[in-house]
C-alpha cells in the first residue's frame, strides 16, 4: 500500500531505488514483483525499463490530481 501511495503523489516517473530509499527498505527483488502486481492490476504503468508512474486509476484512489 505504501508503494502505492508514493506512486499516486509522486510528480514524475521513479525507480526501484526510489521506492527502496523512500517507501520500503525491502530486497529489490521484492520490490520490483510489488511493482510488476501493480502494473498488472492497472495501478502502475511501466515507462522505460527503469521507470514506473502511477495511472490515472491510482491518482483517483487516492485523490491526487489526475
Amino acid at each position: 500500500m505504501d508503494i502505492l501511495i508514493f506512486a499516486a503523489h509522486s510528480r514524475s516517473t521513479f525507480t526501484v531505488a526510489d521506492i527502496f530509499e523512500a517507501v520500503l527498505e525491502a530486497q529489490r527483488v521484492t520490490i520490483r514483483k510489488c511493482l510488476k502486481d501493480l502494473v498488472n492490476a492497472g495501478y502502475l504503468e511501466k515507462v522505460t525499463i527503469y521507470d514506473y508512474r502511477a495511472t490515472d486509476k491510482a491518482k483517483q484512489l487516492f485523490g491526487s490530481q489526475a
